[in-house]
């Protein structure tokens, strides 16, 4: 399953992956706890089961932010023991040199050296 994430949203997949769910849950938590004053938006989820969607979504958001926030900086994204070429494909062990002495030859940009 990590090589097809990867392949869709990149080396940083689980920060991606864990904010799109924490955001859904988010949302969940929110609509769960709508007031009935407001309208049809608010009978989206049946009454008898509002009070357990709250809890699970609410605990469930702040897994999933917490995870999202160790994630960050993973070591697996660029910067980390993996290096990405221009393209942003992870570069095998023995090229790795290459792309080092890339780095260390390009012209510094104003504001990165």
């Amino acid at each position: 399953m990590g090589n097809l994430m990867t392949k869709m949203f990149g080396a940083s997949w689980k920060t991606t992956a864990s904010m799109i769910g924490g955001t859904l849950m988010a949302a969940l938590t929110w609509l769960s706890t709508l007031s009935y004053d407001q309208g049809q938006l608010a009978l989206i989820i049946p009454i008898d089961w509002k009070p357990f969607v709250s809890k699970a979504a609410g605990i469930a958001t702040l897994i999933l932010f917490a995870y999202n926030g160790i994630r960050q900086k993973d070591k697996s994204v660029t910067g980390g023991w993996k290096q990405q070429d221009l393209t942003g494909a992870t570069v095998h062990d023995a090229d790795a040199t290459l792309v080092q002495a890339t780095a260390n030859d390009s012209i510094p940009t104003e504001g990165h050296r």
